[in-house]
């Protein structure tokens, strides 16, 4: 793997990151619990419930 392609790779996922971020704080907001917010996270992000789940206990403590 080039040095772009990781600096690429570290945008993309920063960039997930910060979505995760508003979604999660937006639906915690609304009184989503977990199990609809990881559904969420899923379908606005693409990505698997085990990325999912880890977005969800490193932004929103006490869950899971």
């Amino acid at each position: 793997m080039t040095l772009l392609m990781r600096e690429q790779e570290k945008y993309k996922e920063s960039k997930i990151e910060g979505k995760a971020v508003g979604i999660i704080e937006f639906a915690l907001d609304l009184g989503y619990t977990n199990e609809e917010i990881l559904v969420i996270l899923q379908k606005k992000l693409g990505i698997n419930v085990s990325q999912a789940e880890k977005y969800l206990e490193r932004f929103h403590e006490g869950t899971l």
